[in-house]
């Protein structure tokens, strides 16, 4: 157990009585109590994403639960990110102008491409009017026939 300070004793966290009574509540009988905390806690813990950045300070950023499944393809992409790593440039990365937005409007896949083109090409930031403008496929106009005048009098009349 790791130490809390300048304290010998490790420090243990008291849980309260409406969180204990939860907790009491959905023990499985498998689990003891402490176990099961811990559990939870890890699983909670899973939705930050803890990165070393350039100036060796932890950031402790939390993933929006929709982009769960992205979380490595982000944590690679932070690390190799040019530019500002600050809590804007964090909010915008995993906002709705961002990846949740690309994610929300053009699906998993779509978002999951712009990271993995993000991080080979180290880009400075991922928005959903950066693919808009430049990252949507193009749609080809086929080029409409011009009418043939000549097979049009050559034709049967149809009176």
């Amino acid at each position: 157990m790791p130490l809390l300070g300048d304290r010998k004793r490790p420090y243990r966290p008291r849980i309260s009585p409406a969180v204990e009574e939860k907790v009491n509540a959905r023990l499985p009988s498998h689990l003891n109590k402490e176990s099961f905390v811990n559990e939870l806690v890890l699983k909670g813990l899973d939705g930050y994403a803890i990165i070393k950045t350039n100036n060796k300070r932890n950031n402790k950023n939390l993933v929006p639960k929709p982009l769960i499944e992205l979380k490595p393809l982000i944590d690679s992409y932070w690390v190799v990110k040019p530019g500002s790593k600050s809590k804007q440039a964090w909010a915008l990365l995993c906002g709705r102008k961002g990846v949740l937005g690309v994610k929300d409007k053009y699906g998993f896949d779509v978002a999951k491409a712009q990271l993995e083109l993000a991080i080979a090409n180290k880009w400075k930031s991922i928005t959903l009017s950066n693919y808009e403008q430049f990252g949507l496929p193009r749609v080809i106009k086929r080029q409409e026939k011009e009418l043939d005048f000549e097979a049009m009098d050559n034709a049967p009349s149809l009176y």
